[in-house]
C-alpha cells in the first residue's frame, strides 16, 4: 500500500460519483440540486417522500395540496412585506423573491445550479452522518415553461457564485417524473468531496457565501455554543481515561470520536480536529480509519508535519513498514528536528525497530 492509497480510494470514488452525473445529464441541458439528506419526510409528512419542493410549500404541505392556503398569495404577501423593510418599489418580483430566497425566507422558488461541483457541495453541507443526494433536471422548452425556470437578471454576488438558476413550481414542487434518476452521495464520503472541492474546484464556504452576510453566518455558527462543545466535550471525555479500565477506555474514545465528528459538520476544513480524530483512532487500533483520517488532514494541509508523522505511526503500528518510512522522511523534510525531542513530543520512548526508521 502506497501513502497516497486513502487519498487515491477517495479520489477514485468521488470520480466515480461525478461521472455518474455527467452520463446523466450528458443529452441534454441540465440543471442540478443538491442537498445533504434524500428527506423521506419533510416535517413528518411520509406522503411526501423524496419531493423536491419550495421551503414555502414545506412549511403545511398538506394544507397547500388541500387548497386551504394558496402558495401565490402567501408569497405575494410576503414580499409586500419585503417592500416595506427594502423601501424599493421598483425591484422586479421575481428579482426580490430570489435575494429572500437567499437570506433564508420562504419563497416558492427552488434552487438549483448549472455546475455540478457547486451542487456536490451543497449534498456534502451538513448531515454527515446521512446520504446526500444529486437532483438533476433536464431542461426543455416545456420544463422551463412548466416550472417557470429563470436566471436572475442582476443576481447577489452569492446568486452569481452558486451560478442559481430558479424553478418557480405552481403546485410548490417538481414533479418526479420530470427528474431524472438522483445520483447518491454516501455520507462517508462527504467529508473527502468537501476538502477535494475547496483544493481542486476553490468551491468551499468562503466561495459560495461570498459576501459579508455570508462571513457573519458561518463566523457566528463556527464559533457558536453548539459548534464549540463537541471539541471541548471532546477534550473531557479524554481527560481521566488512563485512570479506567480498558472497557470504559475504549467507550470514552469512541465517545470523543461522534465529538469531533460533529465538529467536523461546523468546521469541514479544520485540521487540528482531523488530527485529534485520528489520534483517538490509533488508540483503538482502528488503523484504517487512523489513516484515512490524517489523510484527509494532509490533503487540507500538505506541509502538515504533525499529521505525516502519526499517519507514519498508523502504519508503523499496522505492520505496514514501508509507508511508515516514508511519512516520518516526509516528516523530516518538512521539519528536520521533529524526532528528535521523540519522548517530549509523543510521551513514550520508541522501540528500537521504529527509532532505526526515524533516524
Amino acid at each position: 500500500m502506497s501513502n497516497q492509497s486513502e487519498i487515491e480510494k477517495a479520489l477514485k470514488r468521488i470520480l466515480e460519483i461525478t461521472s455518474e452525473i455527467v452520463q446523466k445529464s450528458v443529452d441534454g441541458d441540465c440543471i442540478y440540486r443538491g442537498e445533504p439528506e434524500h428527506y423521506e419526510k419533510y416535517n413528518g409528512y411520509e406522503e411526501y417522500n423524496g419531493k423536491v419542493s419550495s421551503s414555502l410549500y414545506r412549511l403545511s404541505p398538506d394544507e397547500f395540496d388541500a387548497g386551504k392556503y394558496n402558495l401565490k398569495n402567501l408569497q405575494e404577501t410576503s414580499l409586500k412585506d419585503a417592500r416595506n423593510y427594502i423601501r424599493d418599489y421598483e425591484k422586479e418580483e421575481f428579482e426580490l423573491l430570489t435575494e429572500l430566497q437567499h437570506y433564508g425566507s420562504e419563497t416558492n422558488l427552488i434552487d438549483f445550479t448549472t455546475d455540478y461541483h457547486i451542487a456536490l457541495f451543497f449534498a456534502c453541507d451538513g448531515s454527515h452522518d446521512k446520504d446526500g443526494r444529486i437532483i438533476l433536471l433536464k431542461r426543455t422548452a416545456k420544463i422551463d415553461k412548466k416550472y417557470q425556470i429563470k436566471r436572475p437578471q442582476k443576481p447577489l454576488n452569492r446568486v452569481m457564485a452558486q451560478k442559481s438558476v430558479f424553478a418557480q413550481p405552481p403546485q410548490g414542487f417538481i414533479d418526479p417524473s420530470d427528474l431524472i434518476p438522483i445520483v447518491n452521495v454516501p455520507a462517508d464520503l462527504k467529508q473527502w468531496i468537501l476538502i477535494c472541492l475547496r483544493n481542486f474546484q476553490d468551491i468551499s464556504t468562503e466561495s459560495i457565501y461570498n459576501d459579508i452576510h455570508g462571513f457573519i453566518r458561518h463566523k457566528n455558527l463556527q464559533s457558536s455554543r453548539e459548534a464549540m462543545l463537541p471539541r471541548i466535550f471532546a477534550k473531557m471525555t479524554l481527560e481521566n481515561i488512563n485512570d479506567q479500565t480498558d472497557e470504559e477506555r475504549n467507550e470514552s474514545i469512541q465517545k470523543a470520536i461522534e465529538h469531533y465528528t460533529e465538529r467536523l459538520q461546523y468546521a469541514p476544513y479544520e485540521v487540528k480536529t482531523y488530527l485529534d480524530q485520528g489520534q483517538c483512532y490509533l488508540q483503538l487500533k482502528q488503523f484504517d480509519l487512523a489513516v484515512e483520517t490524517f489523510s484527509k488532514a494532509i490533503l487540507l494541509k500538505p506541509d502538515y508535519a504533525d499529521a505525516y508523522s502519526w499517519r507514519g505511526f498508523a502504519f508503523y503500528f499496522d505492520k505496514k513498514i514501508n509507508c511508515a518510512k516514508k511519512d516520518f522522511d516526509k516528516t523530516k523534510e518538512l521539519k528536520p528536528d521533529y524526532f528528535l525531542d521523540f519522548e517530549q513530543r509523543f510521551g513514550f520512548k520508541p522501540p528500537k525497530d521504529l527509532f532505526s526508521i526515524l533516524t
